[in-house]
């Protein structure tokens, strides 16, 4: 069956295509690794066509039987959350970004691209707020982590920035250094520090 409709799908005739992918999620219904893997393919095959003809709520079919086959497939799911959204569930959509977030929080997997597409996808379910929310947590702006406890009012949050090191370098000519040198031994000798203070008066000898 599942040859039989990429055959058709090759050929154009996804009528048939739909038909015999259907088959073929309905025939290899066993728990072996060959069966799992036809039902994955052919639920993301018949899913894809089912999208394109804009038969979405049978296309959430499809991916679900896909995403059931091999829970993770990260286009399967992707392409689920797509084909909820495009058949009216906004809910079930966000339910899923939000599991697919979570899981790549969790194993350090999270990409640009990923948050990117989670804004998107809060921005056309005119969940604005949220939308602005991940865009500015993760892609467009500042990180999330704040000081607390009043500090944000001396320190900024944590960005890039907050784990370089910087240093500054000093570069003085025989004259600036001259033109200074009575003021740093004046105030070394009254933190009663000689050596900076005889260290300041050698340049003006130099």
């Amino acid at each position: 069956n599942y040859q039989m409709a990429e055959i058709f799908k090759g050929q154009g005739q996804t009528d048939s295509a739909i038909v015999y992918y259907e088959r073929a999620i309905t025939t290899a219904t066993d728990t072996t690794a060959n069966a799992r893997q036809i039902r994955g393919n052919a639920g993301y095959s018949v899913g894809l066509l089912y999208y394109n003809a804009q038969r979405y709520a049978d296309a959430v079919h499809g991916f679900h039987v896909a995403v059931d086959a091999n829970p993770k497939d990260l286009d399967a799911i992707k392409n689920l959350s797509i084909a909820f959204r495009a058949a009216g569930m906004p809910d079930s959509a966000k339910a899923l970004d939000d599991e697919l977030l979570k899981q790549a929080q969790a194993s350090g997997t999270v990409t640009p691209d990923q948050l990117f597409d989670l804004g998107v996808a809060q921005f056309t379910d005119k969940k604005y707020a949220d939308a602005a929310e991940t865009f500015g947590d993760y892609a467009a702006g500042p990180s999330h982590v704040l000081p607390t406890d009043g500090a944000a009012r001396a320190w900024d949050g944590i960005t890039v920035r907050s784990f370089l090191t910087s240093f500054v370098v000093q570069k003085a000519t025989r004259e600036g250094a001259a033109a200074i040198a009575p003021a740093a031994a004046r105030l070394a000798r009254l933190e009663g520090l000689e050596a900076h203070a005889l260290a300041a008066d050698f340049r003006l000898e130099v």
